[in-house]
């Protein structure tokens, strides 16, 4: 209770509460508040409950009407042991309840009203829309989801986690690039061979393995012992004659070495080592020439024989032996690769017949080292400049001399002649791979 002094000239609110019934302790949960405004004539009212925060009762001061003959309300105060009453114009307001919704409360609606409207609209799309706005709808769709999962579980970021190892994965580097393409094309061969013989030492029985050249009694052609065991003048001039006899000719005009490759070989062996007087080493000679001319007959006639796609029959009959040959039924597994849904017709890998070929001539000269007019590359069928990327991919400095045509000698065609050396391990073509990166950006810049 305040002293008399304190009460003196103090005001007390009142309030009259018509609405309906009041509640049952409204007055002790129930306050009101008076505002000024200084911008308008009057006061304004506040009044909240205090379980309730979120109701609130405003009241705003009643119009006062100006003809005099219109409704005033006057209260009266009046003490318990007094007689005098104390009267004063009062003030009215009319109050309105307002429910003003909760932060949670609304956010829920707001999400709940945007919900319904886009899966509206979602299956409005998807049963009118065209093609590419359906396919937006779903990718939208699937986003709102991982949103959904990552607020909701953070199980996303598990998942993108997981997603990142598997792209690292599956990135490969150039070197990885370069071994896997070699692995295709290249027999095996020593990267860390520090002289050239060494490099493909292992190869040669891959590509053809002596326990089956052995079994191939025709590969040991007795014309061609007899013409390498005949003087070494002799057998220069046959093949500078052949040699100089142009690019159209067939096997007989060649002589007994039939290819225009073995004639390399075979100028090159005699230019530096001399003719053969030993029967046994003429007759090895001769069937390795002749396993050459099989495996140009490979690179020539192979992408064209039943279309590039056929049996081990079929690679005996193209290369000259009999059907039943296992050195065929080898080179068909070697440069034949599998057909989808074929067991066992295989298709021709012609980089890899043409890399043996250049491999195995290359080792039967003594100094790893060959020289080719340009009748060779016509002659072998290839597109120009095949044969000198086939020198280089193997591991050869190849060596582009264009020269005019001469009055004799084993190049005496006009033409680019093309003098190649195995000087080591093939190295990694990364120009190539640079190339290639470029253009797949290039075309992924222009798909998007």
């Amino acid at each position: 209770p305040l002293s008399p002094e304190e009460v003196a000239g103090a005001s007390a609110p009142l309030a009259f509460w018509s609405p309906g019934p009041f509640p049952t302790g409204g007055k002790d949960r129930l306050a009101f508040k008076c505002y000024e405004q200084p911008n308008r004539k009057g006061s304004r009212l506040v009044g909240k409950l205090k379980d309730a925060p979120y109701q609130q009762f405003v009241g705003a001061r009643a119009k006062v009407a100006r003809r005099p003959s219109s409704f005033r309300y006057l209260l009266g105060l009046q003490g318990g042991a007094s007689r005098r009453l104390f009267l004063t114009e009062a003030e009215v307001f009319h109050v309105d309840l307002r429910k003003k919704p909760s932060p949670k409360k609304a956010e829920a609606e707001n999400e709940a009203a945007a919900s319904s409207w886009g899966q509206m609209k979602g299956k409005l799309v998807e049963e009118m829309g065209t093609v590419k706005k359906q396919r937006q709808s779903k990718l939208l769709a699937a986003r709102k989801s991982r949103e959904y999962k990552v607020a909701e579980f953070g199980s996303y970021s598990e998942e993108l986690a997981k997603r990142a190892v598997e792209l690292k994965a599956k990135v490969v580097s150039v070197e990885q690039q370069d071994e896997a393409l070699k692995a295709k094309i290249l027999p095996p061969f020593d990267a860390e061979a520090t002289e050239p013989a060494g490099v493909y030492r292992n190869s040669l029985k891959r590509i053809a393995p002596p326990e089956l050249v052995q079994k191939e009694a025709s590969l040991a052609d007795p014309g061609l012992v007899e013409f390498l065991l005949s003087d070494t003048r002799a057998q220069l001039k046959v093949v500078y004659a052949a040699q100089g006899g142009g690019g159209d000719g067939d096997a007989a005009d060649l002589g007994p070495c039939r290819t225009r490759v073995a004639l390399a070989v075979l100028g090159a062996k005699l230019r530096q080592e001399g003719g053969i007087s030993d029967p046994k080493a003429a007759k090895r000679l001769a069937r390795n020439l002749s396993v050459l001319n099989c495996l140009v007959s490979l690179v020539q006639r192979g992408p064209q024989h039943r279309g590039g796609k056929c049996l081990p029959s079929a690679v005996a009959d193209l290369v000259g032996l009999s059907a039943e040959s296992p050195l065929a039924a080898h080179w068909h597994m070697e440069y034949y690769e599998e057909m989808l849904g074929r067991r066992k017709v295989r298709a021709l890998n012609g980089r890899r017949a043409l890399c043996g070929m250049i491999i195995w001539a290359l080792h039967l000269t003594p100094g790893l080292a060959l020289e080719f007019n340009a009748a060779v590359e016509r002659d072998l069928r290839l597109n120009p400049g095949q044969l000198k990327k086939g020198l280089e991919y193997v591991g050869c400095l190849v060596i582009e001399d264009k020269a005019p045509a001469g009055l004799d000698g084993p190049l005496a065609e006009a033409g680019t002649r093309l003098k190649a050396k195995l000087e080591g391990p093939p190295k990694i073509n990364r120009a190539h791979y640079d190339r290639q990166a470029m253009g797949e950006r290039k075309n992924k810049r222009a798909r998007t």
